[in-house]
């Protein structure tokens, strides 16, 4: 399944299509991700789901109310960058609380994600 907005061209949309890859299509400019959202849910009995990806994925279902559990794990890295992303980036809505911590789990003696 792949989100995007309007700005998609027609020939993208053919590959997905012989590629077998369903998409939806929302939003003008930018993608519209509670329309997504709805729409994976009407047509798709999508209700819950994670999203994978990094400061700019997190901020945006931050930004549009669709966040509403949030698991970071935290793991050393293997090389030293003086710039790295954070969490969340780019926020509009700056100094206002948008997340509560509910608990806090240690893992232990873990140097790999756990099998699925």
């Amino acid at each position: 399944m792949i989100i995007l907005s309007k700005q998609v061209t027609t020939e993208y949309l053919k590959y997905l299509d012989e590629q077998n890859i369903f998409w939806i299509v929302t939003g003008d400019k930018h993608i519209n991700l509670a329309k997504a959202m709805q729409i994976l849910a009407e047509h798709f009995h999508v209700n819950r789901m994670g999203a994978v990806g990094g400061p700019t994925i997190n901020t945006a279902f931050l930004e549009a109310k669709l966040l509403d559990e949030f698991a970071m794990l935290i793991g050393p890295g293997i090389e030293r960058r003086k710039e790295m992303p954070s969490v969340f980036e780019g926020r509009k809505k700056q100094n206002t609380p948008c997340i509560k911590a509910d608990g806090c789990q240690k893992l232990q003696n873990r140097s790999s994600p756990a099998p699925l």
